[in-house]
């Protein structure tokens, strides 16, 4: 197994100089505050040299740097320690730094207590467009052990001559001011802002199989591989071919459970029933959620104890029950030590099933049986944390709770609910012909359906396909536990258990399709002014709110219903803004369904969608004045 790394960026690196270690944090002289000839800058990388690395390249930033070195020593025409007099000194004029490559140094490398020379004068000042100036240098290891690498050492070639300064800055004061002699610069004095190491390293390492005595294929020591995964780490058998974690394309559910082995768990998982992306490829009838359980490192097909699974593929709330064996290892680094960890996994896209609401344990089903009670909440539902204790106290049983709405409830049909359903079955005689059949078969099974709107020769693709008949179902979103209620949606499940019912009444020569509506949401722009009594921070979100009730009345109160037939006409919705007793006129208003700007004051929407309210609409103070 060959590995390399390319680490870009370190910084985490440990400097020092001839007088001791620097915080490599904050700015510092790498060559002392006092530079001379020789001295040194020390690197050490404990991360690069504990590794079998071949290349790296450094970069010292330099701090306060003027805008040309070769500019700032013009006036120093004299070496360190060089002896000359006052007329020696006002002949001369070309400067001993004739350019910034003036300044160099060498590096070398401490490999096993032995300096090697690497390279000899590299430039210290290198001017890099838009960076000022650098130094840069790149060191090679011939090398292929680890951990015989000890540090990195730059050499300074010569002083920045603050030593030379003094002399020369009396020679100039004391020279002939009629020759111009410049008086010198203070010397800079090399500051290092920061400094930045990049590294490649290679290794090679093998496994050998050995036979054991009985002839099967052992692991011999020869390498340990190790995953980093998402949550934790673990040993991977290295006789397997995945070298890095392989997750598939798909989405995967972890649920961590304080749980002993050898028990049963029983969880309601709570779905957002309707919010799965319909634009996805769904579930093939032999698909299933592929549940296992974590024992140590390794996942468990967990599917032959599962007792029950009421969720259809994640489609439907439900509970799921299950038993925990009793030889599952709890002691894992993939994942929190300590629990038991289950995961539900789908080969289809994450958002493929519904969105989860809540997971619940210790989850069981409760059934009405009525003993003379008060049957109202048939028909409406038992709310949510209504039930709270038991009637009869079980010692073992801390507390009860319910989360949700009751669901699945009917009152007792009436007179004119019979006559009314027997009316239809004579009518359609239990089969599918008509628009009003496909209709009203539906509504009379399947009690969460509110309403159903049926295109004849219509099919996913086209409004002109005979033999194909397009149903659109809305669901009954009174006391529901989980509905959007401005774009309420039935669940792929429900809607393949329509359509299946459907298509069984229905003639061979026509091909029933249910589907939830194309929601088209409407998003108002406006530009208003309000009364002056009236806060503008409040009512902008009253207005806002108004709006909504105004395109989606029925989000707001039951006694509207959702209409397959909404159209939006902006003449009427400014006279409705305009009638709202805190404003006083309406400026501008612009209407986008699904973001596109509508030019038209009627706007209408296709057979299969249904016009809906934006979850915010976009409203603003005019700075207009109406006369």
């Amino acid at each position: 197994i060959g590995i390399s790394v390319d680490v870009k960026g370190v910084k985490s690196i440990q400097i020092e100089n001839d007088n001791g270690e620097l915080n490599s944090q904050k700015p510092y002289y790498p060559f002392t505050a006092q530079p001379i000839k020789g001295s040194n800058f020390f690197i050490k990388c404990p991360e690069m040299f504990s590794k079998k690395w071949q290349n790296a390249d450094i970069t010292i930033n330099w701090k306060n740097t003027p805008d040309s070195i070769t500019d700032l020593y013009n006036g120093y025409v004299i070496k360190p320690n060089q002896n000359v007099s006052l007329a020696e000194y006002q002949k001369l004029k070309t400067s001993v730094v004739g350019s910034d490559a003036y300044f160099t140094a060498d590096t070398a490398l401490l490999h096993r207590e032995i300096w090697y020379t690497k390279a000899n004068n590299i430039d210290v000042f290198k001017k890099i467009e838009g960076a000022g100036y650098q130094t840069q240098f790149s060191i090679s290891n011939m090398n292929d052990e680890s951990g015989t690498s000890e540090a990195i050492r730059l050499t300074f070639n010569q002083s920045s001559l603050q030593d030379a300064y003094p002399k020369l800055y009396t020679l100039a004061l004391s020279s002939n001011s009629e020759l111009g002699k410049l008086i010198p610069n203070e010397p800079y004095i090399p500051l290092a802002e920061d400094i930045e190491l990049n590294y490649s390293a290679k290794d090679e390492v093998y496994l050998y199989l050995e036979k054991d005595p009985e002839g099967e294929a052992s692991k011999s020591e020869g390498v340990q591989l190790y995953h980093e995964d998402a949550f934790g780490q673990y040993e991977k058998d290295v006789k397997l071919q995945e070298i890095v974690p392989v997750h598939k394309n798909g989405g995967e559910l972890y649920i961590g459970l304080e749980a002993t082995p050898q028990t049963t768990v029983s969880l309601l998982i709570q779905m957002l029933e309707g919010s799965e992306n319909p634009l996805v490829d769904t579930f093939s009838d032999k698909e299933f959620i592929e549940w296992s359980i974590l024992s140590g490192n390794t996942w468990v097909d967990l599917s032959g104890n599962i007792l029950q699974n009421e969720t259809r593929k994640f489609l439907e709330s439900g509970i799921v029950k299950f038993k925990i064996s009793k030889d599952i290892d709890t002691n894992h680094t993939r994942f929190t030590d300590g629990l038991i960890w289950i995961r539900a996994k789908s080969q289809r896209s994450y958002d493929a099933v519904c969105k989860i609401q809540g997971i619940y344990t210790q989850a069981v089903l409760a059934t009405f049986q009525n003993k003379d009670n008060d049957l109202s909440h048939l028909n409406n539902g038992l709310g949510a944390e209504t039930i709270s204790k038991l009637i009869t106290r079980v010692p073992q049983v801390k507390s009860v709770n319910q989360p949700y709405n009751s669901f699945d409830g009917k009152y007792k049909e009436t007179d004119l609910e019979f006559y009314r359903r027997v009316s239809e079955r004579l009518r359609h005689k239990h089969r599918a012909i008509t628009q009003w059949d496909y209709e009203h078969l539906i509504l009379q099974e399947f009690q969460e359906v509110f309403k159903v709107k049926c295109l004849n020769h219509t099919s996913e693709k086209s409004y002109m396909a005979p033999g194909h008949v397009t149903l659109m179902v809305v669901p009954n979103i009174k006391n529901k536990n989980a509905f959007d209620v401005y774009q309420p949606r039935v669940s792929r499940a429900s809607l393949n258990k329509i359509q299946n019912y459907i298509n069984e009444l229905n003639t061979l020569h026509v091909e029933a399709q249910v589907i939830n509506p194309n929601y088209k949401e409407a998003k108002v722009e406006a530009k208003v002014k309000f009364f002056e009594q009236y806060d503008e921070a409040f009512y902008l979100k009253q207005l806002d709110e108004d709006i909504k009730k105004y395109i989606s009345p029925w989000a707001f109160t039951d006694s509207n219903e959702i209409d397959f037939n909404v159209v939006l006409n902006v003449n009427q919705l400014v006279n409705y803004l305009e009638q709202l007793h805190y404003v006083d006129y309406i400026d501008e208003v612009k209407i986008l369904v699904n973001n596109v700007l509508q030019k038209q004051s009627l706007i209408e929407v296709d057979p299969k969608s249904i016009l809906v309210s934006a979850k915010q609409h976009i409203v603003g103070i005019t700075d207009q004045i109406c006369i």
